[in-house]
């Protein structure tokens, strides 16, 4: 049994957590990959993730998809069932993202 994590916007996120979902042996479903990283300049998360977040670790704002991610701040993006995301363009120019996907 999984524990609820709280969603505490209100302080930095000390760790990202990450992982792998496998798919049942035989069942013709593909894996997912999670992957994580740090950046301090502009980017952009490829298209093609079932699951997004940005986690704003610096002390200035950034910004995520057009929009202001305040210092401290969380935005998580997730597709719809059997759907991926497009590109997520970021700047993280005078603060840190911390961004994790899942494949």
């Amino acid at each position: 049994m999984t524990q609820p994590v709280p969603n505490d916007q209100t302080k930095a996120a000390a760790a990202i957590p990450v992982w792998v979902a496998a798919a049942p042996s035989g069942s013709g479903a593909t894996a997912q990959t999670a992957s994580a990283t740090t950046s301090t300049t502009t980017g952009t998360v490829a298209a093609g993730s079932t699951w997004a977040q940005f986690t704003n670790s610096g002390a200035s704002s950034a910004t995520v998809a057009g929009g202001t991610l305040g210092a401290g701040l969380t935005i998580t993006f997730q597709a719809a069932l059997g759907r991926t995301l497009g590109a997520i363009a970021y700047i993280a120019t005078g603060t840190t993202l911390q961004i994790a996907t899942v494949v």
